[in-house]
Order: C-alpha cells, then structure tokens, then sequence
C-alpha cells in the first residue's frame, strides 16, 4: 500500500482500496495505523470532511520508496505469496535456519496453524525449502528468491 501511496501527492480511502484490491476497512484502518506510527498525516484544508484525503509524511516517504523498491523486481506469483499474512516476518527470520518451534516462538501472536499456512504457501513459491537440520530437527531455510528478499528485509529493517 504504502508502494502506491507513493505515486500520488494525496490518496483517498476508496480509491486506494481498488487500486490495490483492499477492502475500504482493511484500508481505513490501515491508514489509521499508518497515521499513529507517523508515516501518514491527513492532508490539511483538502477533500470532503467524509472523504478526508490524506499523505505521506517525510518518514512514509522514506518507507515507501523502500517499498517501491523492493516490489519492483517481484514478479506476480511472488508478490501474490509475499503479501499474505506472515510471509515477510518469516522471510526475516530466515536469515539463519530457524526450526518451526523457533518461529513459533519469535512470531507471536501468530497460530501454529497461521504458521503452517504460510510456510506451505512459501514452500510452494519456492522461496524456502524444510530441510534437516540436526539430530531429529527439522527447519526451514531460505532459498533462491526468498534468500534475496531475506537479505533485502533484513538490510532494511530499521525502516
């Protein structure tokens, strides 16, 4: 989202949610929760009282071209997989082999079955691989594009 809200000096709630096939909720509150970590502000003296229009503040810029960034080289089945719920956290954990009960344990809230979901979903984008990883432990390590993204998030991060 914040990749689109990048191109436009303004953005309404509406139109953001289709261009990026959001529901108007998910949007709303997600521009509320851009709103109260300072990387949107509401545009001053512009749009409908109903219909407020809002913008990037210096820190969403920052984030934004970030994200512009790193989506530009994905293709669609990437980014299908990437922007599903955990698969980002994930990928930045992978950065060294992690076992399932280690992501478990790093991801909270996220349920044993959200988890699952997504390491399945990440398996068959091949961007990780389970592998061994000793005695009676198995894991999961980045691979191919997934390690590109882990080392992409990971240079980012404190963004």
């Amino acid at each position: 989202m914040l990749a689109h809200l990048s191109e436009s000096d303004g953005c309404r709630v509406s139109p953001t949610a289709h261009a990026v096939g959001a529901g108007r909720n998910i949007v709303g509150q997600t521009f509320r929760h851009l709103a109260d970590v300072g990387m949107l502000q509401r545009a001053a003296g512009h749009g409908h009282p109903l219909r407020p229009e809002f913008q990037l503040t210096p820190r969403g810029k920052a984030v934004a071209a970030w994200a512009r960034t790193f989506l530009s080289g994905m293709s669609d089945n990437e980014w299908k997989t990437a922007r599903r719920a955990w698969t980002l956290p994930v990928l930045r954990l992978l950065r060294d082999p992690c076992t399932f009960t280690e992501l478990s344990t790093s991801l909270q809230p996220v349920t044993d079955r959200g988890l699952s979901l997504c390491l399945s979903r990440m398996i068959g984008a091949r961007f990780i691989e389970p592998r061994t990883m000793a005695e009676l432990a198995n894991g999961y390590v980045a691979i191919g594009r997934g390690r590109e993204l882990t080392h992409t998030l990971d240079a980012t991060f404190h963004l």
